[in-house]
């Protein structure tokens, strides 16, 4: 750009003057600063001043290092003087500083280092993660293990920390909706949300299982408690817990191993730390769950104690975790103060066992020492010696039918010490006898040993003794159970050989509450009936005395006609059919719908010659369904009524006995079937027209009597040979002039074993 320059020529702005490439004043330093070249020429100048101050150091630093040379050689002479003076000190101090290496290498192990992303993957069960299944049953050192626990705590700390932060900055609707939802939403969509966080995945959701927990123990609204209750429930046996191992602390993985299993990666081993600690947390957790369960075992609401009992009783089936908690509280149920939750309990045992066999000896060392415990009732000493003599045995459990005629006969001992002979407790005692016998192993010993507590008592107690069995057991099938009664017998002096018959009591609706059918009885009197050529009129005219006979006449000397006499027979034969089958019909579908009142009627008819729950269980059916919904009735007189209301007398009134079963004043939660409600107990103070199947007044049911043993015989006889299970559909009401069903009331029928019957 620019000429080159002659000395002796004049130079003007750095040009040639008159040149053509001349620049103007000032132009060239315009032009310069356009090209920054000053920026350039300051980082040129630093650039070429730091090799000069490089060279000045280095010369420094040669003249320090001969310095320093000089001292280290003059030092390395002193010590190996000092050294060959003093060998073992210096091996001293090598082995202390090979010890602190050590130290700091151990103390990088429990070093922390954050990461930016997460070390487990979302989707899938937790247990089926490879580091989930490892443990060492040998203890850990503790110095190691808290160590490696403080570790463990800090890491799943952060990874969750960054699991919240991933979910805040998702985007997308559901997302979103579910941020929402379980920050504000109602009860049932935060439920509903926070399953689906923890199904997906549990690891990083803890705190949503914690919360469950929370709602279950929270003192407030019940439903919510049982919501959550059964949710929680849920995700324990399809999520949370492993199906064949229980869960563990944290104490119990091998830690001296943890570097060989992680190979060195510190990925690997945070992982399992996470892992393990999260396991541990778990199991905190359900552990303060079965404590929560306790308390609301122990409810003064039936739903709620029949809620945890049910909840306890599932995860005992499905689930190895904290089984022995689980068992204590079904067991504890058996000695409920409420009937109806002792005998959901002994149902639910009884399912257990059919589930797995294997805890027969479990179950039954846990009834045992229920049994012994100082404060149980006798009440719930009958209802556990009822649910061990119902168990199933075979030849393969000797031991066990061991054990338990040792528990029987303890127990028969003190029956006989207290002179209670004709008790039930003795006849589920020597029930239970007659069943483990066969299956017993014992030697000459211990056979003479319950010979002898047998032997002290007394010839005319032992007799009755006997009768009150054989007529508690009426209903016994099977030749080979009768050993052990065969046995008993011989020992009685003087046993006479009939017993003598019992004739039936009067009964009417005042004291239909109060009536127990016997079957022994009745089969007798049908049987003499039979034998001196009777009819069915023959059994109506014993069942109901005072009734005018066919040939009776009234106060104004009129007799019933042939035409009135028709009418009764038809009454007596078609009415009395239908009615019954319906009856019938109800109560079988009640049965199916509460198994746990079906089995204990089973056991009753297999146990006891009265059938006190079976008529209970009949009655609140005949309540809740009543085969006959409306009667009519002509006003003989006029009816005051409260308000100065007056019905005139000549006027036909219509009574709703349906209406009138489902009053909720008198009859609290009336939809509900609860054969408990006419216990003798609670029957005290009622009205006796608040229960009116069979009508009331003069014109009641003449058949009402034969009614409740017809139905009693015919349900006894088919709860011994089946057991009957409700239809999928449920059945809807038809009220007609009998209650049936819509369609027909079906219901499943499966036959029982032998064992069973």
């Amino acid at each position: 750009m620019l000429a080159a320059l002659d000395e002796n020529e004049e130079v003007v702005d750095g040009g040639k003057k008159g040149a053509i490439d001349d620049l103007q004043q000032s132009e060239l330093e315009a032009f310069i600063q356009n090209l920054s070249l000053a920026k350039y020429a300051k980082a040129f100048l630093i650039e070429e001043d730091q090799p000069a101050k490089k060279e000045e150091s280095s010369k420094k630093e040669a003249r320090v290092s001969k310095v320093d040379s000089k001292k280290q050689k003059t030092a390395e002479s002193e010590s190996k003087v000092k050294n060959k003076k003093r060998p073992e000190q210096h091996s001293d101090e090598n082995n202390s500083a090979i010890t602190k290496t050590k130290k700091d290498k151990q103390q990088d192990i429990f070093e922390f280092f954050e990461r930016q992303t997460l070390l487990l993957k979302s989707g899938g069960k937790w247990y089926d993660l490879e580091y989930s299944d490892e443990y060492c049953l040998e203890p850990q050192p503790r110095d190691v293990v808290s160590k490696c626990k403080a570790l463990a705590q800090k890491l799943y700390e952060h990874e969750i920390n960054l699991f919240k932060n991933k979910m805040n900055n998702q985007k997308g609707a559901s997302s979103t909706w579910m941020k929402v939802t379980v920050s504000s939403g109602t009860l049932g969509d935060r439920m509903a949300a926070m399953i689906l966080l923890i199904q997906d995945d549990a690891i990083h959701t803890l705190q949503f299982v914690e919360t469950l927990v929370n709602l279950v123990k929270k003192k407030g609204s019940k439903q919510q408690c049982l919501m959550a209750l059964d949710t929680f429930k849920e995700l324990l046996i399809t999520d949370l817990l492993p199906d064949n191992r229980k869960l563990r602390v944290f104490s119990q993985h091998p830690f001296d191993k943890l570097e060989q299993l992680s190979s060195g990666n510190r990925d690997s081993r945070d992982r399992r730390l996470i892992v393990w600690y999260f396991e541990h947390q778990l199991k905190h957790l359900v552990a303060e769950f079965v404590q929560v369960l306790e308390t609301l075992s122990h409810d003064s609401l039936v739903t709620t104690k029949t809620r945890a009992l049910m909840v306890a009783h599932e995860l005992l089936c499905n689930k190895p975790e904290e089984e022995k908690a689980f068992l204590v509280q079904v067991v504890n149920k058996l000695g409920d103060p409420q009937n109806r939750i002792a005998t959901k309990a002994s149902h639910l045992l009884e399912t257990l066992l059919c589930k797995h066999p294997n805890m027969k000896g479990a179950v039954c060392g846990e009834v045992e020492r229920l049994l012994f415990r100082s404060n149980i009732s006798a009440k719930a000493q009958y209802y556990a010696i009822c649910f061990l003599n119902q168990m199933v045995l075979s030849h393969e459990e000797s031991e066990l039918a061991n054990k338990l005629i040792t528990l029987y006969f303890c127990f028969f001992q003190t029956c006989i010490k207290k002179k209670d002979i004709e008790s039930k407790m003795l006849s589920a005692l020597l029930t239970g006898v007659n069943r483990a016998y066969p299956y017993a192993q014992t030697g000459d010993d211990k056979r003479n040993e319950d010979e002898e507590s047998i032997e002290d008592v007394d010839d005319e107690e032992f007799e009755k003794m006997i009768d009150t069995f054989e007529d508690d057991n009426c209903f016994t099938s099977g030749t080979d159970d009768l050993d052990f009664t065969s046995n008993m017998k011989k020992k009685a002096k003087g046993a006479k050989d009939d017993s003598e018959d019992e004739d039936s009591e009067d009964d009417d609706l005042d004291n239909l509450d109060d009536d127990e059918v016997s079957l022994g009885s009745m089969n007798e009197e049908f049987a003499e009936i039979e034998e001196d050529g009777g009819t069915f009129m023959d059994v109506l005219d014993d069942e109901n005395e005072g009734i005018p006979e066919l040939d009776d006449e009234d106060e104004d000397g009129k007799g019933l006609s042939d035409e009135d006499i028709r009418a009764e027979a038809d009454t007596f034969m078609f009415e009395g059919h239908d009615t019954t089958a319906s009856g019938l019909s109800w109560v079988l579908y009640n049965l199916a719908k509460h198994p746990e009142y079906q089995e204990r009627c089973r056991q009753e008819v297999d146990d006891l010659a009265q059938l006190p729950f079976l008529t209970m269980c009949i009655k609140d059916s005949l309540r809740l369904h009543p085969p006959v919904t409306v009667i009519s009735r002509c006003c003989t007189q006029d009816i005051m009524l409260p308000h100065s209301r007056v019905i005139p007398k000549g006027v036909i009134c219509l009574i709703s006995i349906f209406g009138t079963h489902h009053n909720p004043s008198v009859w609290p939660d009336p939809e509900v079937y609860d054969p408990f409600r006419f216990e003798p107990e609670n029957i005290k103070g009622r009205s006796p027209l608040a229960f009116i199947p069979f009508s009331a007044g003069p014109r009641n049911c003449i058949g009402q009597t034969f009614a409740m043993t017809e139905m009693n015989v015919v349900l006894a006889l088919t709860l011994l040979r089946f057991r009957v299970l409700p239809d999928e559909e449920e059945p809807r009401r038809k009220p007609e002039l009998i209650l049936r069903a819509e369609g027909g009331l079906w219901l499943r029928v499966e036959q029982l074993s032998a064992e069973h019957q």
